[in-house]
């Protein structure tokens, strides 16, 4: 039993052993979580990105053009973005120092990347505070309960007419082209019940409005704030993609020397 102890202890620490002094063995799932967020990141980029550009060119071509421009244009920001791994490639591998061939084509990878990394980061971040003020905008009274300032003037505007009716029999009461006294009474309190309904009215409305534009001023306040958390959500994941982009490239090259490092020889490549 001892024995079978001490012999799992020990199998158990020279394991510990090769994962310390293997860089691979050491930073191998570090190295697939970094793919995953990458992948993960490269997507909500990707589709942001599409989602402003055809919301964009929507506004003025037809939405088939809409969508092919949407398309090329995100693959365009997403193939630059892809070049942020062989950049770190090339500069473990020194090849600025190079000079040559080499260096001019790290130069145009890190130009590449470069144009990926502004361009998926200003896409993305105002690609995420549009899409938030245009579905705000028209789910606007989806999300939010208005008084109905014209039921109130309809409400009021009916009673008004029916007085006015009143009013108008009022009046056709004469005798001897001249309105009686008790239609000239009865005028009278029309008039001022016409009177008292459009001050209620004009109240009531005045009422509604400034309560109305309360809820629209708050609603407006919610719709920043939520594209501010959007943009800064995107702007995460483009900073997301930069880093383990850069981790992958990292990984690479720690994989290449540890092989070089156990004998492992690259084959004639031509």
């Amino acid at each position: 039993m001892q024995t079978e102890t001490y012999n799992t202890i020990i199998g158990k620490s020279e394991d510990k052993l090769r994962r310390e002094t293997s860089f691979v063995r050491r930073n191998y799932s570090f190295y697939w979580i970094a793919t995953i967020l990458y992948i993960l990141a490269s997507l909500g980029s990707a589709f942001t990105i599409f989602m402003h550009m055809n919301m964009r060119a929507g506004e003025t071509f037809y939405p088939t053009v809409a969508i092919i421009i949407a398309s090329f244009i995100t693959l365009v920001i997403a193939g630059c973005q892809y070049m942020i791994e062989p950049l770190v490639d090339d500069y473990q591998a020194k090849a600025h120092i190079k000079g040559g061939s080499d260096g001019a084509l790290m130069f145009l990878k890190g130009l590449a990347a470069l144009v990926g990394i502004v361009g998926g980061v200003w896409l993305s971040i105002n690609g995420a505070s549009k899409a938030v003020d245009v579905v705000r905008k028209d789910t606007t009274f989806e999300n939010i309960k208005l008084i109905s300032e014209d039921s109130i003037a309809r409400y009021y505007d009916t009673q008004i007419a029916q007085i006015n009716g009143s009013i108008g029999k009022q009046e056709g009461t004469t005798y001897k082209r001249k309105i009686t006294a008790p239609a000239t009474k009865n005028l009278t309190i029309l008039f001022s019940t016409v009177n008292d309904l459009q001050a209620k009215k004009a109240a009531e409305l005045a009422d509604a409005k400034a309560k109305n534009d309360l809820v629209l001023a708050e609603y407006k306040d919610e719709t920043k704030v939520n594209a501010a958390g959007a943009k800064g959500f995107m702007g995460f994941l483009e900073l997301l993609i930069v880093i383990t982009a850069v981790m992958r490239g990292v990984f690479n090259d720690g994989l290449k020397k540890e092989a070089k490092s156990v004998g492992v020889k690259a084959g004639q490549t031509f």
